[in-house]
């Protein structure tokens, strides 16, 4: 079997769609604008520190791809640790009494009543991305609803590009420009904290090479990378409780200072299709150290076909699969739903076989607390019952168990499960600082890998996680899989201007013995076939009806093996040529959108050297403005503005060429956008 070599990169980035404002009731965290593309697994990112988050329609994780059926409510990063803790000066605070006598009751060093030997005020504190139980979310992204009053015009001007940020076909450690450099010009802005920019909006394409383009080399081990970051603390200094969801009233939120760089990676190889890989960042961004911190996943799985709505919850089951060769949790349906829901979902670490691990399920409602960490009110053993469950002690023996020393306790108890599975150190405390010990210095950075994957048996389940396993120690070397099949992926579909034909662009990877493209309209069963050549790229269909929709699907056959990509569907819209007396005038080069192409949102970038009214709207290729973004007095300086791909009634447009017109005084610009759906 022979590798394509592609002689030209291709990189698409894409924002997910969100509006410029946001009410403090809205929600950015459901982001229903993307799921993996590559691969059988359809996983559902965000911007937050969670993936999934299902609703009627839009599944968080469906297995295999296309199948209706979900398997995920939704899986977070757990961070937990111990801090000194400081008053506002930053200066170490001392227990006065043990027991204190309530939560005042301390000094600092230099407090005539301190003496050596008094014990320090110590917070055992945990940021999650999502609660167990109660909805509440504890990383969030750097423009959030919190923050909206509190940085006004900067939160206008960034919000919309502070989104998940998607990179296609990079190929790691690899020259993709042929610049003789690699891997130099990434997506977005190198991650830097504090940020000397101040905006803390990594996600904008930035040519960090400064050869005048943005993005053009790759640099992550995907061939699909979803790129997106969040923070326990503002990064903008306010001073905000930042937390998250309805039960926020209920929460005492105190962070570690940790800032989370999120990549979730996915292929199209047969070993590696039925997987995904989380890679977190974690950076100590605060000023003091985090000791003894522990690094968990937790995941809520409800496994069952997409329409069946609110029932199906309630019979999964959780356990924990370890022999000398592996280890992994997972869970499945306990009744496979009569065979509709086969699959097993299962969370590996990678890279942590030295250090010490659990895994703890609890029943629904029962979630490990941590509402008020600072609680001295002894009614239970713990005030964060999630970090000694993060640490491999239970606070609770009625309410947790770990699935590690009993792995079948559900297998005779289906139900709404969860479990939460962690790595963490020896405890080596304040005083032992070891090798062994896990302590986050002020600006170091931790990276911690989980897999989430898929199959239909136990030894399915241990195939993955083998191929999983030796990938991470190959250093994510993806030429071991070069002589296997592909899974063939649409990249794009463009309606051409004759409105009879449609660009199919695609990506196979390693060669097939046979490729194929398949459409046919909507409303009709018989697929048309045409045979590709076995290294092509693209594809134009010609010849089709106007105003239709068409389902298309690229093919490919290993030998004995038959694969397909997921199905597109697009109307082939019908093209009229340009009234050159209606039409916007051709493009000036004064703005620049990003990205261009772009699916489901962009952002257009001016600059005005001076104040003034400035009025920009969209319009289509036939000259008619199909949107209004503004018509207000702007001050001078860099401005951005998201457009989402809607008309003034708040439609979607269809796909296609639509020009942006800048108006400021007596100068006028106008840039050309292009929407691929």
């Amino acid at each position: 079997m022979k590798t394509a070599i592609l002689s030209i990169a291709f990189l698409v980035i894409y924002s997910t769609a969100v509006c410029a404002t946001m009410s403090p009731d809205s929600n950015r965290m459901l982001d229903a604008g993307h799921n993996t593309r590559f691969g059988n697994i359809a996983l559902r990112l965000t911007n937050y520190g969670i993936v999934g988050e299902a609703d009627d329609d839009i599944p968080s994780l469906e297995w295999p791809r296309g199948s209706g059926v979900n398997y995920l409510y939704k899986g977070s990063l757990w961070f937990g640790g111990k801090v000194h803790r400081t008053n506002e000066e930053g200066e170490i605070l001392y227990w006065l009494h043990w027991p204190p006598e309530d939560e005042s009751d301390y000094v600092t060093e230099d407090d005539p009543l301190w003496y050596s030997g008094l014990p320090f005020v110590i917070d055992t504190l945990t940021s999650e991305g999502c609660d167990g139980d109660s909805d509440i979310m504890e990383l969030l992204p750097a423009y959030n609803p919190v923050e909206e009053s509190l940085l006004g015009e900067l939160y206008q001007e960034y919000n919309a590009s502070d989104v998940l940020t998607m990179a296609y076909l990079n190929r790691y450690i690899h020259d993709d420009d042929a610049d003789g450099l690699i891997d130099e010009d990434s997506p977005g802005r190198a991650f830097v904290y504090p940020d000397p920019d101040g905006n803390y909006c990594f996600s904008i394409p930035y040519d960090d090479d400064a050869d005048g383009q943005l993005d053009e080399d790759g640099g992550y081990p995907g061939l699909e990378t979803g790129i997106g970051y969040c923070y326990d603390i503002s990064p903008f200094g306010t001073d905000v409780d930042r937390d998250w969801g309805s039960y926020i009233s209920h929460n005492d939120h105190f962070p570690l200072g940790i800032a989370v760089e999120q990549r979730v990676y996915a292929w199209n190889n047969l070993s590696l299709a039925d997987a995904v890989i989380l890679h977190f960042k974690i950076t100590n961004v605060g000023a003091n150290t985090i000791y003894d911190y522990a690094l968990s996943y937790y995941l809520d799985a409800d496994i069952k076909p997409l329409d069946s709505g609110d029932e199906g919850n309630d019979d999964d089951v959780s356990t924990y699969m370890c022999s000398e060769d592996y280890e992994f949790a997972c869970s499945y349906d306990a009744d496979f739903d009569d065979g509709e829901t086969p699959g097993y979902i299962a969370v590996m670490t990678l890279g942590e076989d030295n250090h010490n691990h659990d895994c703890w399920t609890w029943e629904c409602g029962d979630g490990p607390e941590d509402k008020d960490p600072r609680d001295l009110t002894p009614y239970a053993a713990t005030a964060n019952e999630k970090y000694w469950l993060q640490t491999g002690r239970n606070p609770e023996m009625d309410y947790y168990t770990s699935l590690i020393d009993d792995p079948e306790y559900q297998f005779n108890d289906p139900r709404d499960t969860r479990f939460m599975y962690s790595v963490f150190g020896d405890q080596q405390g304040f005083d032992d600082p070891t090798e062994n010990s896990f302590n986050l210095e002020p600006g170091e950075t931790r990276d911690f890998f989980v897999a989430l994957f898929m199959a239909d048996s136990e030894e399915g389940l241990i195939g993955i996680h083998n191929n999983l396993a030796a990938f991470y120690e190959s250093d994510f070397d993806l030429s071991m899989f070069e002589d296997e099949p592909a899974i063939p992926v649409i990249m794009n579909t463009q309606a051409q201007q004759d409105g009879q034909s449609i660009r199919v662009n695609f990506y196979t990877g390693n060669i097939a013995d046979n490729l194929y493209i398949c459409f046919k309209q909507n409303e009709h069963d018989q697929w048309m076939t045409y045979d590709l050549d076995v290294n092509a790229e693209s594809f134009l269909l010609e010849n089709l009806a106007e105003e239709t929709d068409y389902n298309i699907k690229i093919a490919a056959e290993y030998d004995d093996i038959y694969l397909e990509s997921t199905v597109v569907t697009l109307n082939t819209y019908d093209y009229y040529d340009v009234d050159p007396n209606t039409a916007p005038p051709v493009e000036t080069g004064e703005m620049s959108v990003y990205p261009n192409p772009f699916n489901p949102s962009t952002t257009i970038a001016f600059s005005l050297p001076e104040s003034g009214d400035v009025t920009l709207d969209i319009y289509n290729i036939r000259g008619e403005k199909v949107k209004s973004l503004l018509s207000e007095h702007r001050d001078s300086g860099n401005h951005l503005l998201p457009w989402d791909g809607s008309n003034d009634k708040g439609s979607a447009v269809a796909s296609g060429i639509y020009f942006a017109r800048l108006i400021t005084g007596n100068r006028e610009d106008t840039c050309k956008l292009l929407l691929l759906k």
